[in-house]
C-alpha cells in the first residue's frame, strides 16, 4: 500500500473531553517505543499560614515517540510564532 492510497481519519473534536492544568512538566522517560511525560502543579497547604507549597503530580500522558516528536514541533512552531512576546507571556492571542 503506497502512501497515496492511504485514508486519513478524520478528526473529532469532543467538547466533553477533559482540559487539565498542569504549571510543571517534572519527569519524562521512555521505553524504547513510548515516551511517558509527567506533569505536576502547584499546591498549598493551609493548615498554617503561609502554607508550605508543594508540587503534586496531577497528570501522565503516554505516546507513542512518533507522537512525542510532533508534539515537540507543534509546540516549537507554537513558541516561536507571535503568540508569545519577549517575556514569554501570552500578548492576548488566542492560545487554541
Amino acid at each position: 500500500m503506497t502512501d497515496s492510497t492511504l485514508i486519513k481519519p478524520l478528526f473529532l473534536d469532543d467538547p466533553k473531553a477533559p482540559e487539565i492544568f498542569a504549571s510543571l512538566l517534572v519527569g519524562a522517560a521512555s521505553d524504547g517505543s513510548n515516551a511517558r511525560l509527567t506533569f505536576a502543579s502547584a499546591r498549598v497547604n493551609h493548615e498554617t499560614n503561609p502554607g508550605p507549597v508543594t508540587n503534586v503530580v496531577n497528570l501522565r500522558i503516554v505516546m507513542t515517540i512518533p507522537a512525542a516528536r510532533d508534539m515537540v514541533a507543534l509546540l516549537s512552531q507554537f513558541l516561536a510564532g507571535a503568540a508569545f512576546n519577549a517575556t514569554g507571556k501570552p500578548d492576548g492571542q488566542s492560545l487554541q
